[in-house]
């Protein structure tokens, strides 16, 4: 990308929540704190983020389900030094600090929690629920209990076990050009992973994850009580994932749904009636499994009606081709979106590093990929809805002050899907 004067550099590494055993849920994102205590060229938290801070954006990272991604962005001439300065943050760690690093982490759990310690993230909640035993339903940021037990050796196996070149993408999108962004890249890794004596015992990897199944989620009605003047609803529809036929046609139902205050349920719930402030849809993708969100908070008395409104635009979506002004303007939304996403350099090192660490079937040109997205039809979109949109493949959760009489409406609501 030779018109910018910037690089942005995304890390990608296989590990999150989904490879971690049960006994130390959240040892993935406590790994990632840690390692931005210092390593062996910049022994503490300080000297780390100062030295990112003066050449670029800082560093910054996040844990998420399936991997963990860290990213910063710079001026081309100090790539070179980010590359070797990231190189040394994950592959040579000190390890310091870890009750200083757990108290924080300890904090940012309580916000998911209510004042007796309950789970109080509505979102948490769903997935214990779809999930059960399997690791995607735990929580990323682990929780009390499972915080507590994890030491320092839990930390250096796991990091030993998950932090190899093999189970990495590094990817850098930007002003530099390849040759030397190839020369910089083994300069600074080539070197950092390779000791003739480990510090500690390599481990095989905890845990393979299974390929999850559709059939193998959990379906249902759930009604949580929860004291609020509102009702906090997430109703979750069962997908195939990332990796399956279909994701942009099952992407494209996500934007007739909530694209923009025009979109259907933008439109219906809350311009034409009223009902509530805002309604949201999205996907949450993985490789094998996704879910299908539509979320909102509503009054307790407006409830019902909120529900009936949205699932009569699902029905619309199973029973009726999408009309041709409408897929337009919905398509047209979607090439601006590529186009906007290869026009950024973060952008574009985000997607080249997840799409390549989980194998997805992505293209990265723009071309090709508006080009996918103009084969799409009202027929495959469609299809798609019937497929998912039924009471078998959902999990409703309303958390809240709920009368019983609320509660038959909804189930008897739901269960015309």
């Amino acid at each position: 990308m030779p018109h910018t004067r910037f690089a942005d550099v995304c890390l990608a590494v296989g590990v999150g929540t989904r490879y971690e055993p049960k006994e130390v849920n959240g040892v993935s994102h406590f790994v990632e704190h840690i390692l931005f205590r210092g390593c062996r060229t910049l022994p503490t938290s300080y000297q780390l983020n100062l030295e990112f801070d003066r050449i670029g954006d800082g560093l910054n990272a996040l844990t998420a389900k399936e991997y963990t991604m860290f990213t910063t962005r710079v001026p081309v001439e100090e790539l070179s030094k980010a590359l070797k300065l990231l190189a040394g943050v994950v592959s040579e760690p000190l390890f310091r600090d870890v009750d200083t690093e757990r108290k924080i982490i300890h904090e940012e759990i309580l916000e998911e929690l209510d004042e007796k310690g309950r789970d109080s993230d509505i979102e948490n909640i769903s997935r214990k629920l779809i999930f059960g035993n399997h690791a995607l339903g735990q929580p990323v940021l682990g929780r009390v209990a499972t915080l507590a037990r994890i030491g320092e050796e839990q930390l250096k196996e796991f990091h030993a076990a998950y932090y190899r070149p093999a189970n990495m993408v590094l990817a850098v999108a930007g002003g530099s050009p390849w040759g030397k962004t190839r020369a910089a890249a083994e300069d600074a890794f080539g070197r950092r992973f390779v000791r003739t004596t480990p510090a500690h015992p390599v481990p095989k990897a905890h845990h393979v994850p299974d390929e999850l199944k559709l059939k193998g989620l959990e379906p249902g009605i759930h009604f949580v009580r929860a004291e609020g003047s509102q009702v906090e609803v997430l109703m979750s529809f069962f997908m195939p994932g990332e990796r399956h036929p279909g994701e942009l046609a099952r992407g494209f139902l996500a934007r007739v749904l909530d694209d923009g205050i025009s979109s259907r349920l933008q439109r219906t719930v809350c311009e034409r009636r009223g009902l509530l402030y805002d309604i949201s849809c999205g996907i949450e993708s993985f490789t094998d499994v996704a879910l299908f969100d539509v979320q909102f908070s509503v009054s307790p008395q407006k409830l019902a009606e909120v529900v009936e409104v949205v699932v009569a635009e699902l029905e619309l979506l199973r029973d009726e081709l999408i009309g041709r002004e409408e897929f337009e303007i919905v398509r047209g939304r979607y090439f601006r979106d590529i186009h906007q996403t290869a026009e950024s350099s973060a952008g574009m090192a985000s997607l080249m590093a997840e799409s390549a660490l989980l194998r997805l079937p992505l293209p990265l040109d723009s071309k090709e990929y508006e080009s996918r997205v103009r084969e799409l039809t009202p027929e495959a979109v469609r299809d798609e809805a019937v497929r998912a949109f039924r009471f078998g493949r959902c999990a409703f959760v309303a958390m809240g002050e709920v009368s019983a009489r609320q509660k038959s409406v909804i189930r008897r609501l739901l269960k015309r899907l």
